[in-house]
């Protein structure tokens, strides 16, 4: 059984961006989906709103251009 929590985002900090991750099973979290900042797309369910959240393809598209 693997104990290390999902990575679901990226969030766009004022200090770059940081890892979120799921919450554990059997957590009291909202019933509110995360939608990614740049493309829109439904990241989670549960645990919204998060507006500087964004997807991990657009965090590793913007990534590599970076680079």
């Amino acid at each position: 059984m693997n104990d290390e929590p999902e990575l679901i985002c990226y969030i766009d900090g004022d200090n770059g961006y940081y890892k979120f991750f799921a919450p554990p099973k059997g957590a009291i979290v909202t019933q509110a989906f995360i939608f990614c900042k740049r493309c829109g797309t439904a990241i989670y369910p549960c645990t919204g709103p998060k507006p500087d959240a964004i997807c991990i393809p657009c965090y590793e598209k913007e990534m590599s251009y970076e680079r």
